[in-house]
């Protein structure tokens, strides 16, 4: 049984017009969107070899990455500022080093800010996830060996 024993024939052309169209429509946005990708990575990267100094290409392109799971990449932008980073920028960091299962790099990143901004729970917050995801990390051989 096909489609158009269900609804008739000029009713299964339309449904199956319709769909190629959608189809269509979305692989044209993907497209678009993966050029406008290309495009944003290049424009942030020339801002950065213009400015080395402005952090929020630098953090915007680490963002970028960390959305692209090249951890490494947002890692290598931002770990040589953690002097000049703001929030952000220390949230994105922290963020790479646990995208990179660096937990005690996470630790580190997370205490600078949290010692920076001491009334903000966030950070309380995340520095704990750290600890635990640190502590999770440790083969239990290595627990027993300790205990």
């Amino acid at each position: 049984m096909q489609i158009s024993d269900l609804i008739g024939p000029g009713l299964a052309s339309n449904v199956r017009h319709k769909y190629d169209w959608t189809m269509a429509k979305t692989l044209i946005i993907l497209l678009f969107s993966i050029n406008a990708f290309a495009q944003s990575v290049d424009v942030l990267e020339k801002k950065i070899k213009d400015n080395p100094d402005n952090m929020s290409p630098r953090i915007k392109l680490a963002e970028v990455w960390i959305e692209q799971q090249k951890y490494d990449k947002a890692v290598e932008l931002l770990n040589s500022y953690t002097d000049q980073l703001n929030a952000a920028g220390f949230r994105a960091l922290a963020f790479a080093y646990s995208g990179l299962k660096k937990y005690e790099d996470e630790v580190r990143i997370l205490t600078i800010i949290m010692k920076k901004e001491e009334e903000n729970f966030q950070w309380h917050m995340l520095l704990a996830q750290a600890y635990l995801k640190q502590a999770d990390a440790v083969p239990k051989s290595d627990m027993e060996k300790s205990g």
